[in-house]
Order: C-alpha cells, then structure tokens, then sequence
C-alpha cells in the first residue's frame, strides 16, 4: 500500500469534493486528486490507497446512483468509514475578458442543479467529471466559448474570472460525501451511528419489504434512506439498500440482522459511523420549513383531501 494517510478524492483541486476533506474527522490524510469515481473506489478496493471520499447524495437530486453501484456491486470489502456534509453553491466562471458564450461545462448534477441559468443564457451543456474539471479545462484549452459551473474555489484556483454567483437553483441544496476504507474506525460512546446495508431478499413475495423493515422496528431502529437497485440481472430483481440507525455491533442491530438473515435474505454491511452532526441535515422532513411538502399544495395530510385531488376517467 502507497501511504497510509493517502486519500483519493474526486479531483482536481477546488472540487467539492476537496473542499468536504477538510470536513472530516479522520485525521493527518494527504489528499491526493483522481479523475473518478470508479477509480477511487478501485484504488481503495485493491489496496492501492488507504481512503477514498466520494460524492453519494445530493438534497435536490438524490442518490448519486453511479458511485452506489459502484461500491455495492463492483467491491468486495470497502467499508464506509464516515461521511460528511458540504453545502454546494454554484458561480459561473469564463476566461478573463470573454463576453460571448454558447457553451456551459460542468458535472450532470451540478447541470441539474443550474437548469434557470443554462435556460436564461441558452446554452449547450458539456459534461465533465467533476465541477472543477470544467474549470481546468477552460483555463487549459482557452475556451472562450465556454463558462465554467463551479464552487466559487474552484474558478479562482484556475485564475478565470466570476461572470455569476450564486447561479444554483436552489440555496439550501447540500451533498453527501463517504470516506470509503477497508476498516471502520473505532466505537466512540456517546456518539449516534448510522449503518449503511444492502439486503437481497430470498423471493419476490408480497410483503417482503414491510417484514425487513420489521426486524430493525421491532428493535426501535430508525432507517433513514431506503431505495432500490437492479442486481444487473433480470428485470424485476432488486436488492434494497437501506441506511439504518444504530451502530453495526451492537445488540439490538445484531439481532435485527439476526432475523434478516432467518427470513433467507442475504446482507451486506457497507458501512457503520458516527452520524454528521452539523448543517445539511435534519432529523424529519416536517421540520424543513419552507422546502416541506406541506408548502406544495399536492401534498396531502388525510385521505379524503387525498381523494378529492385525484381523477379518474
């Protein structure tokens, strides 16, 4: 292994990726860029680096779902070992005296997240791997043509000039990044832990997703986030990925696991660690104010205003 401290993270420098490692609680890591996901979770798999952070979720688009796959099904012994939470704001960054643009280059989600700028200026969207690698490379091919979405570290790292801040969307969208390893770091008391799983049930059959969710509510185990993934096989086979409360040996979560395991399902444990404490994250979507469903008018809190919204024909 190269350095125990290495830490690859979704480069290059003035990344939001780079700037979350100076979020973490795991100690005296030495940065070092790489140019994707894949790679990250490849060198970490095999060894090669000791860490690796990646971007998984955002609050406006979800799961980055092709950094989960990757971890899920493309590893065999990477473990989350922490994660953290970073607000993303957006500036707009052209070569020094450009005017005149037609393009705009930068990540898909960062695009997503951008949609009324790109749609007011009506430009052409160019993917890159990364935010900041829009900005490399407009400062490295001269692109006069182009203009840049990034973190406002980003553009001035790269020396180009700021044509817009704040271009996002929306002002309260954070993401979520995991520090990937081969080892959790050790139980802290008094801490809260979330344990990141991945169940494959026996069978297909009715009410099997409510007796899972079952064994850790029986346990007074809160799960925070649940989705589905294909198992790239046939369709209609799916694993759930599901994170958890609780820390992964424990014993409340191991009999929780205990009666998953009864049911004939198989599980893997991707990770287990200290929840993040700070901005970015709330305890129930009732609390998000303005951004709460309530505020959306479909949204409905009995069943007959429910009914009344709906038609048939």
């Amino acid at each position: 292994m190269t350095g125990d401290r290495e830490c690859l993270f979704l480069g290059p420098e003035g990344s939001f990726c780079h700037q979350a490692m100076s979020r973490l609680q795991t100690s005296s890591l030495e940065p070092k860029p790489a140019a994707d996901v894949q790679s990250i979770v490849r060198a970490v798999e095999s060894n090669d680096v000791a860490f690796g952070l990646v971007p998984v979720e955002n609050s406006v688009d979800g799961e980055v779902t092709s950094t989960v796959d990757n971890i899920v099904f493309d590893t065999e012994s990477i473990l989350v070992r922490e994660e953290v939470v970073l607000p993303v704001a957006f500036d707009a960054f052209v070569l020094p005296g450009s005017r005149q643009f037609t393009s705009v280059i930068s990540h898909p989600v960062a695009l997503a997240q951008c949609r009324r700028f790109i749609d007011k200026h009506g430009l052409r969207e160019e993917k890159t791997s990364s935010t900041s690698e829009a900005c490399r490379l407009i400062a490295d091919e001269a692109r006069s043509d182009a203009v840049a979405l990034a973190s406002p570290m980003a553009g001035d790292l790269y020396g180009l000039a700021r044509f817009a801040s704040g271009a996002q969307d929306n002002d309260a969208a954070h993401t979520k990044f995991f520090l990937l390893s081969k080892a959790l770091a050790p139980f802290q008391e008094g801490v809260r832990y979330r344990t990141w799983i991945a169940v494959i049930p026996q069978s297909n059959r009715t009410g099997i997703l409510a007796q899972i969710l079952e064994c850790f509510a029986d346990r007074m185990l809160s799960i925070f986030s649940l989705s589905t993934r294909p198992l790239r096989a046939d369709i209609g086979a799916y694993c759930f990925i599901a994170t958890v409360e609780g820390w992964v040996d424990s014993d409340e979560f191991k009999g929780a696991l205990a009666d998953v395991f009864e049911m004939g399902s198989l599980v893997r444990v991707l990770g287990s660690f200290p929840s993040w404490n700070g901005p970015g994250v709330v305890s129930s979507v009732l609390g998000l104010g303005g951004l709460a469903p309530s505020r959306n008018p479909a949204f409905k809190r009995d069943v007959h205003s429910l009914a009344s919204t709906l038609t048939i024909s």
